[in-house]
């Protein structure tokens, strides 16, 4: 009986010993992490509590130049940290951004390099502010290369206005004035009052010219042009080949 108890006594005690080994191996759910020694469990693994210092330390007081203090490694393609909260962390560098080292991006103080041509044209084809010099009238130029009109404004209202056409028109001043289409070589060269759409200065036919003034008519549907006036306000010169020099009020048919 005394040898059996012996038998006894000696299993329990290896079997414990056994469980102990396992557990300080750290290859378990619950088991101890041993330093110095690889640990495996296939759980997750929390730290909790409520310090005013870091809840987690981790030192490594080598000067070896592969010495660091942490070392994540994961699967192909996942992320090796997550964070829950969007405050910058001080002094942590990071090393790419979008796979991209800080050599491929511009610094704060520095300059971007002179583009050398935009879209395959290097600056010698476009127009300068200071003005070009060795240009061709023929190929250099500035407006339209199809049939739409051309405008300059001032103050972001238009002043000038260039109309296509066999012999194109041309209308300043106000912006209202205007050339009815079909008209071609006619010349509104200003004026027009901008107090109101009525004040401007028309012209209903070919060849005609309005110099300045406001509220100046020249032409009728069907009427003959070649008519002009110079100046003056509330003119009307309906017929062909009629001519006002300035004043206000007159009246010609040709």
């Amino acid at each position: 009986m005394k040898r059996f108890s012996t038998v006894l006594v000696a299993a329990v005690g290896a079997a414990a010993v056994l469980v102990t080994t396992t557990a300080l191996a750290g290859s378990g759910v619950g088991g101890v992490f041993n330093l110095g020694q690889t640990n495996s469990v296939s759980a997750t693994s929390t730290l909790t509590g409520e310090t005013a210092a870091p809840q987690l330390t981790v030192k490594n007081t080598s000067t070896n130049t592969s010495a660091t203090a942490l070392n994540l490694s994961v699967a192909a393609g996942r992320t090796p940290l997550k964070v829950n909260s969007p405050v910058k962390v001080a002094n942590l560098n990071a090393d790419q951004l979008d796979g991209k080292d800080s050599t491929y991006f511009l610094a704060k103080s520095a300059k971007a390099a002179d583009a050398d041509k935009l879209d395959g044209i290097d600056s010698t084809g476009f127009w300068k502010a200071t003005g070009n010099a060795g240009t061709n009238p023929d190929t250099n130029f500035l407006g339209t290369s199809d049939d739409q009109a051309l405008e300059l404004k001032v103050n972001g209202k238009r002043a000038l206005r260039l109309e296509p056409g066999a012999l194109p028109n041309l209308i300043g001043g106000f912006s209202g004035n205007s050339i009815d289409p079909g008209v071609v070589g006619s010349v509104i060269a200003g004026g027009g009052d901008g107090s109101a759409p009525g004040n401007a200065n028309l012209i209903h036919t070919s060849y005609d010219f309005v110099g300045a003034g406001y509220t100046n008519r020249v032409g009728k549907s069907g009427g003959g042009g070649a008519t002009a006036i110079v100046a003056g306000t509330g003119n009307l010169a309906e017929g062909g080949s009629a001519f006002i020099g300035a004043g206000a009020g007159n009246v010609t048919s040709g």
